[in-house]
Parts: structure tokens; C-alpha cells; sequence
């Protein structure tokens, strides 16, 4: 009798160990796969914070490497400008610089100080529509520029800056623009001026572009204002305007 007891709480010990050891075992397997989940939510965090991080990264050097290029391209724009203005006895202070090859929502506009050989202004620039519109886009290099009357679009070539006249746009002043290349020089019969116009903002507007025109180089009123100031105590200034 006592051995048949011995045996009961034998069996009924090895019964309850055995449920003791399933209830660790379950235990331990929950905590495992909250810690790979833990894991994977971790690693998740890190790969969503990491992403903008990486791609701010590349922004930031595109950005870096197209102002090295434009800085390099416009050191020597302001070189040959100076050799030209020298050549043709025009103004050698001060030159305007407009490259079509940047975006319209991107400064494109250089105002430069030939003697210091400093920056004193840059600003947006709207270039003509080639169809008569004024919906903000851009053109493409080596597309959309034209000498033609009523072409409505951008010419490109060197301008020099004439009289100030009245204006219904803008701040209320124009410059007239006489070209001086084959690729320009019908600016003053078709009424190509160098004016300001509201629409026009004072910053970057990127990736979004600027209002176009009927094929002037527009600018926001307050740069207007500035090189108004500018081009009246001065003559024969030349406006570059390249792709």
C-alpha cells in the first residue's frame, strides 16, 4: 500500500513538472517572438529614418556639384564679358548675365561687378513662351529660342541696355534692348524689353517654374527696383543671354 502511494505522487510530481516545464517553454517562445518583432519594428524605424537621411544626403551634393559647375561656367562667362565689353567700348563695371540653361525656378539671372569681380545681385527670370502664353514653364536647351517677330520667345546673344522708358508692367520702368548678334538683333522691332512684372517672385521657386512672357526677361519688382537704381547712372551696360 505504501509503495502504490509512493508511485501515485510519483506520476502525479512527473505530471505536474511536465505541465510546469510546457508553461516555460510556452513563456520563453512568447518572449522570443516579441523580441523578433521588437527587432524587426527596430530595424523598420531605422531603415524609414535612415531613407530620407540618404536621399537629403544626395540632394545635398547634386546641389553642391551644380554650383561648382555654374560657379566654373560663370567665371568664364564674366571673362569673355569683360573682353567684349573692352572691345566695343561698352560699360566695363557692370554686366548683366542670364543663363537659359538653368531651371526658371532657380536663380538664373547674374548681376556682376566687372572690376570687383563680385556678385552683386542674383534673381529669377522669366524666359518668353514661344506661343503667346504666360503659364509658368521653362524651355529646353537648344529648344524654344527665336530672332522671328511674333515668335513670343527668347533670344539668345548679347544685348546692350538702353533709355529707360514707361512701362504698364512691373514697377512701371522699362529698358530698351538692342541686340547686337545675328541671333537678336530684331530685340527692338519686336519690342523685346527688359522689364519687372509682379508675377515674377524674389525667391526660388523650385521645382516649380516662373510665369513665362512674351519673350522679355522679366524680373520680380524688387530686383527691378535695385537695378533701376543701377542702370540709370549708367550706359551701354551689356545683358548676356546664353544657354
Amino acid at each position: 500500500m505504501k509503495d502504490k502511494t509512493t508511485n501515485a505522487d510519483q506520476q502525479y510530481n512527473m505530471k505536474k513538472d511536465f505541465r510546469k516545464d510546457i508553461k516555460v517553454s510556452l513563456l520563453l517562445f512568447m518572449v522570443c517572438i516579441i523580441c523578433v518583432l521588437m527587432l524587426n519594428t527596430t530595424a523598420q524605424t531605422s531603415t524609414k529614418t535612415a531613407a530620407p537621411a540618404l536621399v537629403q544626403n544626395k540632394i545635398i551634393k547634386e546641389k553642391e556639384i551644380i554650383r561648382r559647375q555654374l560657379q566654373s561656367k560663370l567665371k568664364e562667362q564674366k571673362k569673355q564679358a569683360l573682353a567684349f565689353c573692352k572691345a566695343y567700348k561698352m560699360d566695363t563695371t557692370v554686366a548683366i548675365l542670364i543663363d537659359m540653361k538653368i531651371h526658371s525656378g532657380r536663380n538664373r539671372l547674374f548681376v556682376l561687378d566687372l572690376k570687383a569681380d563680385t556678385l552683386m545681385l542674383k534673381g529669377l527670370c522669366s524666359n518668353g513662351s514661344c506661343d503667346g502664353q504666360t503659364a509658368p514653364k521653362t524651355v529646353q536647351p537648344g529648344t524654344g529660342f527665336s530672332n522671328q517677330p511674333s515668335s513670343y520667345c527668347t533670344s539668345l546673344g548679347k544685348y546692350k541696355i538702353g533709355i529707360r522708358s514707361w512701362s504698364n508692367w512691373g514697377i512701371n520702368v522699362h529698358y530698351k534692348l538692342h541686340g547686337l548678334d545675328s541671333t537678336n538683333n530684331n530685340a527692338f522691332r519686336r519690342v523685346v524689353v527688359f522689364h519687372s512684372y509682379d508675377g515674377v517672385p524674389n525667391e526660388e521657386v523650385y521645382p516649380d517654374h516662373v510665369m513665362t512672357s512674351l519673350g522679355c526677361p522679366m524680373v520680380s519688382d524688387d530686383n527691378m527696383r535695385y537695378l533701376d537704381k543701377l542702370l540709370k547712372k549708367k550706359k551701354n551696360v551689356l545683358m548676356w543671354i546664353y544657354n
